[in-house]
């Protein structure tokens, strides 16, 4: 056999030896994937379900990651739900309806308003999040009661007396929110479930 011969079965016999080992490396590593379980949590939160899929092979810190979640979204919830007196939407809603003023924000209230003012901005109004009375009418922010379609003189009336979000507006330092007098009432919940998502 010449030198070229040597060099190729030698090589050959290298390849050989490393894609074996990286054979018997991935079976390893399939077995340590099925071992790995999946965990699945549900939890009603925000009006909506959250659906948390965990996997791992450690069933009591999943579900200590999957309760974390779950506090996290109902934390933010008790930030954003307007139906909640002692929510920051809802004191923003009450300076609104007292004449308007400054209000002071938790970091996480700061980002989701700016998002929302940002949106509503970005779309020409099409998404306001000044609009909590026509959410109400139209019954999505009450979780218990299914109600008939709102009277469309109703909604009209409705629409045409509400203040949009556009003058609201956050301090430079985003640690205050300036609320017009008469602005609509706040429901950030179409960006709020998303911030949550995100965190």
């Amino acid at each position: 056999m010449n030198a070229t011969g040597r060099w190729t079965l030698r090589l050959g016999l290298v390849l050989a030896v490393v894609l074996a080992a990286v054979g018997i490396r991935s079976l390893g590593g399939l077995g340590s994937a099925r071992q790995a379980g999946s965990y699945v949590h549900d939890s009603f939160v925000m009006g909506t379900v959250l659906n948390i899929k965990i996997r791992g092979a450690d069933r009591e810190l999943a579900e200590r990651a999957a309760s974390a979640v779950i506090d996290e979204a109902r934390r933010l919830h008790a930030l954003f739900d307007p139906h909640d007196p002692e929510s920051e939407i809802s004191r923003l809603n009450r300076r609104a309806a007292d004449g308007g003023g400054t209000v002071a924000l938790s970091f996480d209230a700061a980002r989701v308003l700016a998002a929302a003012i940002a949106v509503r901005n970005s779309s020409d109004g099409s998404f306001d999040p000044a609009l909590g009375p026509l959410i109400d009418i139209w019954g999505f922010g009450d979780e218990k009661v299914q109600r008939d379609l709102p009277d469309s003189s109703a909604l009209t009336v409705l629409a045409d007396s509400l203040m949009s979000a556009g003058r609201i507006a956050l301090t430079p330092d985003s640690s205050s929110a300036v609320v017009p007098a008469g602005m609509g009432a706040l429901d950030v919940g179409g960006i709020a479930k998303g911030y949550a998502v995100d965190r």
